[in-house]
């Protein structure tokens, strides 16, 4: 499995999880939503590497600066807005900011989907280097 279908597989874990933690009704599901968020944390690290294959080595400060800024203001906006949520919208009970936060993993989902795969994998990358060498060999 390349970078890029792991980083997708990532954010298919944060909508199944938050899911499961949303809709759940006893302690089991709520133990299996926390399993399934283990392959969730592997997305930051992931979306760091594609992004950075994407631009060239004299641009690499200024994007990771960047996603340390994006970063950061979603670590600030972020509980607020989820604050709003558990407050003022019960479609699923209480655990309607988990089924809020499923759809903006769905929303990322669709996003990291479309990253071009050619430059997100770093196999790809390196099995085209290496046989573009081999036909300048030939």
């Amino acid at each position: 499995m390349g970078e890029h279908l792991l980083l997708v597989a990532s954010y298919i874990s944060g909508v199944v999880h938050n899911l499961v933690y949303g809709l759940a009704r006893t302690k089991a599901l709520l133990y299996v939503g926390i399993c399934l968020a283990q392959t969730t944390g592997a997305s930051g690290p992931l979306l760091h590497s594609a992004v950075s294959r994407n631009v060239d080595p004299t641009e690499q400060g200024r994007i990771q600066g960047s996603l340390a800024a994006l970063t950061a203001l979603s670590e600030a906006i972020g509980p607020v807005f989820i604050n709003y949520v558990y407050r003022n919208w019960h479609f699923f009970g209480q655990g309607t900011m988990f089924v809020v936060a499923a759809v903006l993993y769905f929303l990322g989902t669709i996003a990291v989907y479309h990253i071009p795969p050619k430059t997100a994998s770093s196999s790809t990358t390196q099995d085209e280097e290496s046989s573009d060498s081999s036909k300048e060999s030939t």
